[in-house]
């Protein structure tokens, strides 16, 4: 069974600052855990995985009114419950999710194609936009390491992007090579005629 994502309301200890709704790291139960999941689980399929296993569960307990308030304050009310360890877990997986992978890739328009195809950072753009997925993310404050939990259908228009931007980039080293080509065989062409023309004044 495949739970629906963002369904919480935003935490109500949020900090805001010039990033305004960037996570932190005590919106957290467990950072650890969410940053430990951050690397993990690093496909679509793992994502779902561990979601399934502990979302629903935390998804209830938020349901019943157990995860309202503070994180200290959710902690207590659930303190006492056997699935305690799921219900934070599915709550700090959410929060990765909703609050640190989404906004990453919002900031991103039309360029999310760099951060799962481009280790290296060469072809998406080094632009603000990277700038702002660098601040939110804030497990290892990079723009190209996001784990891929993408549709498919997105992995596939970024690819198609991905692969259109790596083919524009191709052609147009080529014309520069090109152009440098003609330039150096015209400044070869002008010093010979000069050496030439030097010859045949000595004569």
């Amino acid at each position: 069974m495949i739970v629906c994502l963002l369904v919480f309301s935003a935490p109500a200890h949020a900090a805001w600052d010039t990033c305004g709704t960037c996570a932190k790291q005590n919106d957290f139960f467990d950072y650890g855990y969410a940053a430990r999941m951050w690397e993990e689980l690093d496909t679509r399929d793992k994502f779902w995985t561990e979601w399934n296993r502990v979302f629903p569960v935390a998804k209830a307990a938020y349901d019943a009114g157990l995860l309202k308030g503070t994180i200290a304050e959710m902690r207590e009310a659930i303190k006492d419950r056997d699935d305690a360890t799921e219900i934070m877990q599915g709550y700090d997986l959410w929060i990765a999710q909703s609050k640190v992978w989404s906004p990453s890739l919002r900031d991103q328009p039309g360029r999310s194609y760099g951060s799962f195809n481009n280790s290296g950072g060469d072809v998406a753009p080094r632009s603000l936009a990277c700038s702002a997925t660098i601040r939110r993310n804030i497990f290892t404050h990079q723009c190209f390491d996001l784990p891929d939990w993408r549709a498919d259908e997105l992995a596939a228009a970024d690819t198609a992007e991905f692969n259109e931007i790596q083919q524009s980039v191709a052609e147009r080293k080529a014309a520069d090579a090109a152009a440098k080509a003609e330039f150096d065989r015209a400044q070869k062409a002008k010093i010979e005629k000069w050496r030439q023309r030097a010859e045949q004044g000595k004569k």
